[in-house]
């Protein structure tokens, strides 16, 4: 069903009553009974929540046990991004994650980082980072996870940046180098990597086909309490020396 939605969609409009009239074709292609249809899920754009005319209520009309509920892996997305820029340092600390991509993205200076990976861990294919979306599910993750595997490669492309005869990018570069090989970040970037891979695992979870009620539950229930685990002052301590330890590789001070 997929592949027929990715090759159609572009041909219908993306208003709710074409919307509907899709999904109503396609559901009949499988000669599938519409009083048996009793949920249908998609994300809280008005066009498809909407009570009044959405498609969730155009649906009903021909479906009427079809209740709506909103995407819980969407509303899971949504829920961390918020809760990411209602606080100040973790707000600062995803700006700073896009000033890399977009300061590593032209061309010049993105050789620089290509090359460093490469020197610096012959073994493996070079990464890119990753660009920061409030609509992706786990780009966040993704950007995260993307500094994690080539943090000394970050530092070494922006120190050699720093002194090239580029003179913006010169100052750009040096002052990005100072705000990253610092131990605030090291430890923002231990923290959200493993809350990120904890709440990716839920995410993608919610979003797989064989996914039950029961199942869902569950996952929920055990990512809370991890997450609980999380603010503990045992696994602050994990995360601190992780992050100390981090630090020394790089002669990064380390702040109490």
């Amino acid at each position: 069903m997929k592949g027929s939605w990715d090759s159609l969609m572009p041909k219908i409009l993306q208003d709710a009553t074409s919307l509907t009239g899709y999904i109503k074709e396609l559901v009949t292609g499988f000669d599938f009974d519409f009083l048996k249809m009793v949920s249908q899920g998609y994300d809280g754009a008005n066009v498809m929540s909407g009570h009044c005319s959405g498609v969730q209520t155009q649906v009903r009309q021909f479906a009427p046990y079809a209740t709506y509920i909103h995407c819980h892996a969407h509303a899971l997305n949504l829920v961390l991004v918020k809760s990411v820029k209602s606080v100040p340092i973790a707000a600062e600390f995803f700006a700073l994650l896009e000033a890399l991509y977009v300061f590593f993205s032209p061309t010049k200076a993105h050789d620089v980082f290509m090359e460093k990976q490469s020197q610096l861990h012959p073994e493996k294919q070079p990464m890119e980072l990753q660009k920061l979306s409030d609509t992706r599910w786990v780009c966040r993750f993704a950007a995260v996870n993307a500094i994690c595997c080539t943090y000394d490669s970050v530092l070494l492309s922006l120190e050699e940046i720093s002194v090239s005869h580029d003179a913006a990018k010169a100052i750009e570069a040096r002052g990005l180098y100072h705000q990253v090989r610092s131990f605030t970040f090291l430890v923002s970037l231990v923290t959200f990597d493993r809350i990120l891979t904890c709440t990716k695992q839920l995410s993608d979870q919610l979003q797989s086909s064989s996914l039950n009620l029961s199942s869902a539950s569950h996952l929920v229930v055990a990512t809370k309490s991890l997450l609980s685990e999380y603010r503990s002052d045992d696994y602050w301590k994990k995360v601190y020396d992780y992050a100390s330890t981090i630090a020394n590789s790089h002669d990064i001070p380390i702040q109490s």
